[in-house]
């Protein structure tokens, strides 16, 4: 019996026949193909040759290391004469050198270093970053675990026993504690793991007072004057105003400070200053020659000793 097309299984899908097209690839397929193999191999040769270039750069024109002295240089003596290439310090000494004397990297870092802080706040290892961008050195937020007798006790006997040596040639001796920027600023700090016991200030300052020493409470001043920036956001030193303060209660508590018409210069504000913190560089955010984000520079209340007549400032 014979059957009709019409009547085969609608589960059979019919034959399909092959032409050219289908054995030969597109033009879409054979680009596609191309750019898989040409993009990596562009991005190696194009790695290789940044290598390359930069290693003949820094190799012609390199730039002149930093000049160190005292104990860095004997230590860098020291592993210099104690590297070996089986261990790899060799290869580590050569790198750091190479570090400080390359021009790529001398003008590159400073801007990958602002991107890594902008995206993730990470910073070199010595500092540590704050909120709204202030920066600590890590080695002053972190206090001796020494006992308070050793201290506070051993140095107020120490100044004492000065006190009454410089009071045989008829000097006065004023003591000035200096509070950490970490301790008038902590605040500023976005973690609690730091501990830089504030205590044993204020019981330096008591020791002291106890064995007849002038003492200058510096640390009541700056955290009365916190909000006046006594330390610059971007460095480890006073700002202008800190100085200027530290400055005045040293005078009053030696009894030397000059009434105001007797003096021959007056103090004055002068325009902010974009300065480059200490710290900034450290962080390599930015350097000394002006490379890097402008915006890590910061805006600086400058004080200056002037002339009453003239107004101009005197050195």
């Amino acid at each position: 019996m014979s059957t009709s097309p019409s009547s085969t299984s609608s589960s059979e899908a019919p034959a399909r026949e092959y032409g050219r097209d289908d054995l030969v690839p597109s033009c879409t397929e054979r680009a596609t193909t191309g750019l898989r193999m040409i993009v990596p191999l562009f991005a190696a040769v194009f790695f290789m040759g940044t290598i390359t270039a930069g290693g003949i750069i820094d190799a012609v024109r390199p730039m002149e290391a930093p000049r160190i002295i005292g104990r860095e240089k004997e230590e860098r003596e020291a592993r210099a004469r104690n590297a070996r290439f089986a261990d790899g310090t060799l290869f580590k000494l050569f790198e750091e050198d190479r570090r400080l004397r390359s021009v790529i990297k001398h003008v590159s870092l400073p801007y990958y270093a602002g991107l890594l802080y902008l995206a993730f706040k990470e910073t070199d290892p010595t500092i540590v970053a704050g909120e709204d961008d202030w920066l600590f050195l890590r080695q002053r937020l972190m206090a001796r675990t020494a006992g308070a007798e050793r201290l506070v006790e051993w140095p107020a006997a120490m100044l004492s026993a000065l006190r009454r040596r410089l009071a045989l040639n008829g000097t006065h001796l004023v003591v000035m504690p200096v509070p950490r920027k970490g301790r008038v600023y902590g605040d500023r700090l976005e973690t609690e793991r730091f501990n830089i016991r504030p205590e044993l200030l204020s019981l330096l300052t008591d020791a002291c007072r106890k064995r007849g020493l002038t003492i200058v409470d510096l640390e009541r001043i700056y955290l009365e004057h916190a909000e006046e920036t006594v330390y610059f956001k971007t460095d480890s030193h006073w700002s202008n105003r800190g100085a200027l303060l530290a400055a005045q209660a040293a005078a009053d508590a030696a009894g030397i400070t000059v009434p105001p018409e007797k003096r021959k210069t007056i103090l004055r504000n002068l325009p902010p200053k974009a300065i480059t913190g200490g710290l900034v560089v450290t962080a390599g955010l930015f350097t000394r020659d002006g490379l890097g984000f402008p915006f890590f520079r910061e805006k600086a209340e400058v004080i200056r000793a002037c002339d009453p007549a003239s107004g101009s400032v005197r050195l």
